[in-house]
């Protein structure tokens, strides 16, 4: 028996199978999308935050802080230096009683070894020439320097006639505690200052 098919058929034939190959590959598609649907719903989401930027409340309490402890530790050396200023203003008041010095020249041994004290009369040309010249000598060699005026302070006064001193300009070397190292009477200029000064240091 012969079965005879004619292209009608075929062609028949072909639709129906690619129709049913699509409808299959359709069903599969469908499936394994509501498996992965059931999968994300059975997994909980992990929602991770960032964290908050700082604010102003957060970074106040530590600006406060560290102008607390800035006021404090002022405070602290501002007191320190008050004291050790007091403290120096005690012994000098005790040199310059002890020794009879001009309480300029007890305050400035308190603070250097070595006091350069010039003696002059106010307004005397020679004496106003003495004194920047001792002054720069003092001030190069890192010592103390203190002026003297014999005429109106009644301390140099007696400091001059205590020391023999007849006439101004005249440069008094201290050194500590209180001794009168050196003398020079009449005008002296930078380079004799600076070398009675290295005397009194022993140099």
């Amino acid at each position: 028996m012969n079965v005879t098919v004619t292209p009608q058929q075929v062609r028949l034939i072909l639709i129906l199978g690619i129709t049913s190959v699509a409808m299959l590959m359709g069903a599969v598609f469908f499936l394994m999308r509501a498996q992965l649907a059931s999968e994300d719903e059975a997994t909980p989401a992990v929602i991770v935050h960032p964290p908050a930027p700082a604010t102003g409340g957060t970074t106040a309490p530590a600006k406060s802080h560290t102008a607390a402890t800035a006021k404090t530790s002022k405070h602290s050396a501002t007191a320190a230096a008050k004291k050790a200023a007091a403290a120096r203003q005690t012994v000098a008041m005790r040199l310059a009683t002890q020794h009879r010095l001009p309480f300029t020249i007890a305050r400035a041994l308190t603070e250097h070894r070595v006091v350069v004290a010039a003696l002059v009369v106010p307004d005397a040309a020679l004496d106003a020439t003495e004194l920047a010249e001792a002054k720069a000598a003092a001030e190069q060699a890192g010592v103390g320097f203190v002026t003297v005026n014999v005429l109106r302070e009644r301390a140099g006064r007696s400091l001059a006639e205590r020391l023999g001193v007849v006439e101004t300009p005249a440069v008094i070397v201290y050194r500590r505690p209180a001794k009168a190292f050196i003398k020079l009477e009449g005008f002296a200029d930078r380079d004799m200052v600076a070398q009675a000064v290295a005397n009194a240091f022993g140099r």
